[in-house]
């Protein structure tokens, strides 16, 4: 960081000091008490986002974001500012070049274990940025290693090593010990480093999601997703009326796992799950491969939702993802028209696709403007079906189009033929 950079948060945190109140002082409902470092007190709203935009500002220096968290960086900076609170007489221009010099030399590597639910693998798997491994007894036992090995390094009172040992052991089994795992490592502090896993680790996931519906039946409703994410339960309710008693029940997902063997990694890599997977690996994606992304986002997002009006309106979402309208044309059409040429090559079957999406966005606006609700179970089948058949041929088109304007480019085109 420029040397003119720093003395400008120099600056600004002894302006922030000199603005600080005892807690609970000041003006308004918002006073912000701050607590760390041993000290207490109240920051003006104005200052408080101020003291932010300095964070703002160290994260985007040299990629930061990618490295340490907003928490990490602000711990730092409050213990700095505590020390112009409390009034002591420091260099406050070294002593932020310093923190500074020790974020640009950080390099520690963190793996993370990630459990995930909703797959049951026969095989491991490298997909996107991660490692899916099964929680097996060899696996287990490297991780129960890792933990002795780093506690017996540690300056802790060696007869408290065993009961510290034995205690992450016990947590880490029962994390761990009955889960797919998400393995990913990266040079980044731990906080930093497992939210990376878990974007890295969800990224992956949607591919499952893409996949389920290609692989089994459209009315499955298989949950793949972090541990703690919605997975698989049973709701019974108990209806009465003046002379009757009866019982209703229905499931919250699908008893059935993600099962990834021989079977489902041929039927993945027909529909191109693993050529999306090389082009998560990728530090620089084609624009066209980020709409490509987009759209399975949108698509893996539908099928999370609990109602089906929220995944319909994520499936629209997809498809003007990939259809985006040219400024003044109607998005409605566009998207009609471009679902029509993609999936068909006669005129038949192109108009019937293009009124049914257009039927498809009647029922979406009804829904955003508080409408009936008139989407049927067919409807939410038949728009998966041509969202994800739509993709299927976006992903075999990544290396013929560079950009998304080259995409529509070629529907521009295929109109006119």
């Amino acid at each position: 960081m420029h040397i003119k950079a720093i003395e400008n948060i120099a600056d600004q945190l002894v302006e922030i000091s000199k603005a600080a109140l005892p807690p609970g002082k000041g003006d308004g409902p918002f006073k912000g008490l701050w607590m760390h470092d041993e000290i207490a007190y109240s920051l003006p709203q104005d200052r408080q986002e101020q003291f932010n935009e300095i964070i703002r500002l160290i994260l985007k220096e040299n990629h930061f974001s990618e490295k340490f968290t907003e928490g990490y960086i602000s711990k730092k900076l409050k213990s700095i500012f505590a020390d112009l609170i409390k009034g002591q007489k420091i260099d406050l221009i070294d002593i932020i070049s310093k923190m500074i010099e020790e974020l640009e030399k950080y390099n520690e590597e963190n793996t993370v274990y990630v459990p995930v639910t909703g797959i049951r693998m026969s095989v491991d798997l490298d997909i996107g940025n991660i490692h899916l491994l099964r929680a097996t007894d060899e696996i287990l036992e490297q991780v129960r290693e890792r933990i002795r090995d780093i506690v017996e390094k540690s300056k802790t009172d060696e007869e408290k090593k065993p009961k510290i040992i034995a205690s992450f052991v016990k947590e880490m089994e029962q994390a761990l010990g009955s889960h797919t795992l998400a393995l990913y490592t990266v040079v980044a502090e731990p906080s930093r480093a497992y939210e990376r896993a878990k974007e890295e680790t969800r990224r992956a996931l949607e591919l499952f999601r893409f996949a389920s519906k290609a692989i089994y039946p459209m009315s499955d409703d298989i949950r793949v997703g972090l541990k703690g994410e919605p997975a698989y339960d049973t709701r019974t309710a108990f209806v009465f009326s003046e002379n009757s008693l009866s019982t209703k029940s229905d499931n919250e997902g699908s008893i059935r796992p993600f099962e990834y063997d021989g079977n489902t990694k041929a039927r993945m890599d027909e529909i191109g799950v693993f050529k999306v997977s090389d082009i998560l690996k990728k530090d620089n994606q084609t624009n066209f491969e980020e709409v490509v992304l987009r759209a399975i986002h949108w698509f893996s997002s539908a099928l999370q939702q609990s109602e089906i009006e929220n995944s319909f309106l994520s499936l629209i979402i997809a498809l003007e993802t990939i259809f985006t309208a040219e400024r003044g044309n109607p998005i409605t059409n566009t998207v009609a028209e471009g679902t029509a040429l993609v999936l068909a090559k006669e005129l038949e079957p192109r108009k019937m696709i293009k009124r049914r999406i257009k039927d498809y966005y009647g029922m979406r606006s009804g829904i955003a403007h508080g409408g009936k609700k008139t989407i049927l179970v067919t409807d939410y089948y038949n728009l998966i079906n041509i969202v994800g058949s739509i993709i299927v041929l976006l992903i075999e088109k990544t290396e013929e189009f560079e950009s998304h304007k080259s995409f529509t480019d070629w529907i521009e085109e295929t109109k006119l033929k």
